[in-house]
């Protein structure tokens, strides 16, 4: 990692958009509160993902101004790379997270965040999350700016910024947005336990102005956290125990949802192992204010979640009991990113 310090400015405020220090770092903090976690004490996996994203798109936006556009811009996340939870959070632990921009294309930025969590009793820290998220800077009426290319330390740090974004290129193509609706909601009160349809939610909210940024289209994070809410309801009618989320897999934001629109949440339950099970999530949304305004997907993704007892220890979890064609198929292909995951994590030790 480069060092771009720079020295201190005695006039910060006019100072800002010129030092490399400000443009390629930024670090937020936040005291956890217990409402920000769940009865056993752990931090909501959605608290996190809003704070991170958070943290990314602050970095993104105030770079992508800094070369003076033509009109002022905000950083919207179109992509998540990777979403890895390492350990748990605590009610009390000062949230960290450091974000720094790793690769700029012509249009997009990609941006690696880091979260730490501080027992500021015992004076100690420890790695809880990382992440990287591609932004795409947006003028208020939609139409994406150019990006300020960054100078990189190493033609090899640039070399892993081109294969990361020509990847996710390829991956954008090979999985464009799906024709298909939103998952059927069942609302099944009698179904068989450990089922799909047993475990099944659907949310829904109204994106008002605390939801939404500058440009009035609703935050990343904020969608973020109201997904982990409804796959985390998934995985406990399923397990029925405490559980906490353990991944994110790679996730398309495939339109902006503005203020006023209805956005629906709806998860399901995609494959089961002895440690974990994948909750696939699905958001739509609606326009009432638009005229013959119909429903539009926004985001998929595929949260994994591990059961554990109230010390924090893993619990097996309940096999899927899958009933149709369709469901087997979707349990086929969920085990094959969770041998995925493996793979990858086995290369990454």
């Amino acid at each position: 990692m480069c060092d771009h310090s720079d020295e201190a400015s005695p006039n910060l405020v006019s100072n800002l958009t010129s030092k490399n220090s400000l443009l390629k770092g930024v670090t937020v903090s936040r005291w956890t509160l217990p409402d920000d976690a769940n009865i056993y004490g752990n931090v909501h996996g959605g608290t996190i993902l809003k704070l991170i994203e958070e943290a990314g798109a602050i970095l993104a936006t105030r770079y992508c101004n800094t070369a003076g556009p033509p009109e002022p811009c905000i950083a919207a996340m179109v992509r998540i790379e990777h979403m890895d939870f390492l350990l748990p959070m605590k009610i009390g632990d000062v949230a960290h997270l450091t974000a720094e921009i790793v690769f700029t294309s012509a249009h997009s930025l990609l941006v690696e965040v880091m979260v730490q969590a501080e027992d500021i009793i015992a004076g100690t820290r420890r790695k809880t999350n990382r992440a990287r998220l591609w932004y795409v800077p947006l003028e208020k009426s939609g139409t994406v700016q150019a990006v300020p290319q960054m100078q990189y330390c190493s033609p090899e740090e640039e070399e892993r910024g081109k294969r990361s974004y020509e990847e996710q290129k390829t991956d954008r193509e090979k999985n464009p947005m799906p024709e298909k609706s939103v998952i059927p909601y069942t609302g099944c009160t009698e179904c068989e336990v450990e089922t799909v349809p047993f475990s099944q939610t659907c949310l829904s909210f109204l994106v008002g102005p605390n939801d939404v940024t500058f440009n009035r289209h609703c935050r990343g994070g904020v969608l973020l956290k109201l997904m982990d809410e409804c796959a985390g309801i998934v995985a406990v009618k399923h397990c029925r125990t405490n559980v906490v989320t353990a991944c994110l897999n790679a996730t398309n934001f495939y339109k902006m949802i503005q203020i006023g629109s209805v956005v629906t949440v709806c998860g399901q339950i995609t494959f089961t192992s002895n440690r974990s099970l994948e909750v696939e999530v699905v958001v739509e949304f609606v326009t009432p204010f638009e005229k013959n305004s119909q429903s539009q997907r926004a985001v998929d993704a595929f949260f994994t979640y591990v059961s554990i007892d109230e010390k924090g220890k893993a619990l097996p979890v309940l096999p899927l009991k899958v009933k149709t064609e369709e469901e087997k198929a979707r349990f086929t292909a969920g085990e094959q990113r969770y041998q995925n995951r493996k793979q990858k994590m086995q290369m990454a030790k």
